[in-house]
């Protein structure tokens, strides 16, 4: 029997070893007979996040697999499941893939720590390191690394040996959570509750532990990949395909969309987006039923949700029903795009078709996974999915430098090549390309600056993009920090394609069109600018960079572009304007409105690479 923790003198004059830690520990859980005995544990309980409740249920092994399902007002349900070897998740369209990256190495560390394999060194396979005290001498801190698995820091109460929290890193910053209230179950300590939270309260998850079942029977296929629980899709025609023409605006591509059969409405084609968001005004419209506010993490930060419940939605030729939609605040969004947006097209329905992407020709196509068959001319590149994201092979060359292999995510949504802050500082590329420019870069969570140069090329397959625009990513916190990955390419690449999106096979399918060769181009002004005004019309300036033309004409944040080279601004859109500024060595005359008076201001436009 292990003696009942709690410091001595000794302990208190001497440090502790780390198997002494560890023998503490297991103390405290519990006889380690009976924690040994425990080959499988069921742990039910209950869960809540953004004002919704809902249920929790865990089942693991001494072997390592795991089992996880929590579903949240019936709108949100998810299961994870780790054979000791692969993992997948059934996610809340019904559809099923196989982790990989670091959202595998979490469902790793999760097993590990579940199966108490830090104390028996016949499970999962890993090590423990011990890291002293905290600052307030009232915690031992363990670290626990588990083979293939994130490493996560423990920190035990010094006077119970019960963890306290723990904090693990991903992508988007820190995840820690706090644990409360221990309890025994069949003679086993486990805590009453659980808060995982990475900062930001609307994204905190509590579990309330309810019961705890120890060797309860389980049947091997458990731990089997989950099955498919997508609802049907319906293709009107009574074939397997459906096209649509599409808007294609900029580098990004609007498809219409009825909500339940209602009017038509415009949502972005995003397949960087978890899951299909409708905005508040469409799903008020739509008369839409939802509730909660939950919270979402993305690059740009983090935004409150709402979930709404079997909704239809009515693309050309093709119904899609789904299990739940999120519903959002996108006006932020639609001043930053300068146009209306009344949704995103998530991965939720684009799993569930092979999705064609004409940019050229401004037409989408749907077809049946099980019927479509690509073009024998076109490159079919293999992906994995971080989270919900798809992930391929690229090469990128710098200056100085051999092509160097890539793990680039593909996202409609996202507009230029995008390089993390951990590939720029391994590859110095700030050391080898030219003299980058910092630009202003605003999304959910603020404005923050970024550097923008060129890269000599990007290949992806057979195909050479000479000399992209790619910015470069100073982020400690947020997707961009995240060593899972090292680019993120988006519709200024996409679009230079008839680009193919086939998840059931695992594959973009890539088609050159004759944008393929255009030039890069970039802004030659020093301008950030979003849309104002309820038809998106005039133009504000956001921001100005130091010693650019726009600061050069005595231009001002705040201003506001009434007209373009005598064009008034409602006759033009603000990818037009963009567009506009992006021709070096051209000048262009602004009229502008400062504080109620009318100014004219002339813009020597000059790229700066």
């Amino acid at each position: 029997m292990l003696a009942t923790p709690g410091r001595t003198n000794a302990q208190e004059s001497s440090p502790l070893t780390s198997d002494q830690i560890l023998h503490h520990w297991a103390a405290a859980l519990g006889d380690q007979d009976k924690l040994r005995s425990a080959q499988t544990v069921c742990l039910r309980g209950s869960v809540e996040t953004g004002g919704l409740k809902g249920t929790y249920h865990r089942l693991t092994t001494s072997k390592g697999q795991l089992r996880m399902a929590i579903d949240i007002g019936g709108a949100l349900h998810q299961e994870t499941v780790f054979d000791g070897h692969s993992a997948w998740v059934l996610d809340s369209s019904g559809e099923v893939h196989e982790l990989s990256d670091g959202i595998l190495e979490g469902v790793i560390s999760g097993a590990y720590e579940a199966s108490a394999s830090f104390l028996f060194p016949n499970r999962l396979a890993g090590h423990v390191d011990t890291m002293g005290q905290d600052v307030g001498q009232n915690a031992y801190i363990v670290r626990l690394k588990p083979e293939g698995g994130l490493p996560v820091t423990v920190f035990l109460d010094k006077e119970t040996f019960l963890p306290t929290h723990e904090m693990v890193s991903v992508p988007t910053g820190t995840r820690t959570t706090t644990f409360s209230g221990w309890r025994e179950f069949a003679g086993i300590k486990w805590p009453s509750e659980f808060r995982q939270s990475s900062g930001d309260p609307n994204l905190d998850l509590v579990v309330s532990v309810e019961q705890v079942g120890i060797n309860c029977p389980l049947t091997p296929e458990v731990f089997e990949r989950p099955a498919e629980a997508a609802p049907p899709i319906h293709f009107s025609t009574g074939t397997h395909e459906a096209t649509s023409l599409v808007e294609v605006y900029g580098e990004y591509v609007f498809i219409p969309v009825r909500v339940n059969g209602g009017k038509t409405a415009w949502f972005l084609l995003d397949n960087g987006a978890n899951e299909t968001v409708v905005s508040k005004t469409q799903a008020d419209i739509a008369g839409l039923a939802y509730e909660g506010a939950l919270g979402t993490e993305g690059a740009s930060g983090s935004a409150q949700v709402g979930l709404a419940k079997n909704v239809v939605l009515n693309l050309p030729g093709v119904e899609v029903a789904t299990n739940t939609v999120a519903i959002a605040n996108l006006s932020f969004a639609q001043r930053l795009l300068g146009r209306p947006l009344d949704g995103l097209l998530g991965y939720d329905v684009i799993s569930r078709f092979v999705m064609r992407v004409d940019y050229e020709h401004a037409k989408v196509t749907f077809y049946d996974p099980t019927s479509f068959v690509p073009d024998p001319r076109a490159t079919a590149l293999p992906i994995t999915f971080m989270g919900n994201v798809p992930k391929l092979t690229a090469e990128i060359l710098l200056p100085g430098h051999d092509p160097i292999e890539a793990g680039c995510l593909v996202d409609s949504g996202a507009g230029l090549v995008a390089l993390t802050a951990h590939f720029v500082e391994v590859n110095r590329v700030l050391q080898s390309v030219a003299p980058a420019i910092t630009v202003l870069s605003t999304g959910l969570s603020g404005e923050s600056n970024e550097l923008e140069s060129r890269i000599p090329a990007l290949q992806l397959g057979p195909y050479v993009l000479r000399q992209p625009v790619a910015t470069f990513s100073p982020d400690t916190k947020g997707l961009l920090a995240s060593h899972d990955f090292d680019a993120l390419i988006g519709g200024e690449i996409l679009s230079r394609f008839t680009t193919t999106f086939d998840y059931r096979n695992l594959r973009i399918v890539f088609e050159p069109n004759n944008h393929f060769a255009d030039p890069f181009s970039t802004d030659a002004s020093g301008l950030s600018l979003q849309a104002i005004g309820k038809r998106f019309d005039q133009f504000e300036i956001t921001a100005i960079v130091p010693g650019s033309p726009a600061e050069q004409a005595g231009l001002q944040r705040g201003d506001i572009i009434k007209a373009v080279d005598m064009q008034p601004a409602s006759a033009l859109d603000l990818a037009a304007v963009r567009r506009i500024l992006q021709n070096s060595g051209v000048t262009v005359r602004l009229t502008v409105e400062r504080s109620g008076r009318t100014l004219n201001a002339i813009l020597n436009l000059s790229a700066r690479f």
